[in-house]
């Protein structure tokens, strides 16, 4: 916006929009398990749950992605951001223990206790997803003019794809501290 001072005398305005950073909730879907043993519940998450990225079932699993979007202006001798949109969603796939009804209280109590802590472990995968999002978000403040907008789109590119790599990192070690969830309380603790 363009607002006349005086005769000749300009003022010139540039609106400035900060990156926006969209996270909604993580979807959950269910896969259910039926059993009326502990040990049957463990055989049922290890042959019916979520597949990891090393092809091993596991009893949960988050998913998330972050998308971005910017939008650049071109001058005469550089190219510069001007706003950024970023987007994290994901999905936790979480067993369902469908006839829980007839187990004895002590077993359905353990598996009360498991999926409060699982679901706990999967909600941190999910908060890397979304800190991911935020940092990215960072680089809009970050990022510098570069000398024309291909090169501006590459490093903002690789940048973004750092981090990704970065929090994809965190997550596999989260894994390796807590022992995918066991150290959180997510175990199964079962008598039979």
């Amino acid at each position: 916006m363009m607002k006349r001072l005086a005769k000749g005398v300009f003022r010139i305005a540039l609106l400035v929009v900060p990156a926006v950073v969209h996270a909604g909730d993580v979807r959950v879907v269910y896969y259910d398990i039926s059993a009326s043993t502990g040990r049957q519940l463990i055989h049922e998450m290890e042959t019916r749950g979520p597949l990891d990225p090393q092809g091993k079932r596991v009893p949960a699993y988050t998913i998330w992605h972050v998308t971005w979007n910017y939008r650049y202006q071109s001058g005469p001798e550089s190219c510069k951001l001007t706003d950024l949109t970023v987007e994290v969603d994901g999905t936790m796939t979480l067993p369902r223990w469908v006839d829980s009804g007839t187990a004895p209280k002590s077993l359905v109590q353990s598996w009360q206790s498991m999926m409060a802590a699982l679901r706990v472990h999967e909600d941190g995968h999910y908060a890397h997803g979304v800190e991911a999002a935020r940092e990215i978000a960072a680089l809009r403040e970050a990022t510098p003019p570069a000398a024309d907008c291909a090169s501006l789109q590459r490093q903002f590119n690789a940048e973004a794809t750092s981090i990704l790599d970065k929090y994809a990192a965190l997550d596999a070690k989260y894994d390796q501290d807590t022992r995918h969830g066991q150290t959180q309380g997510a175990i199964l603790i079962v008598n039979d």
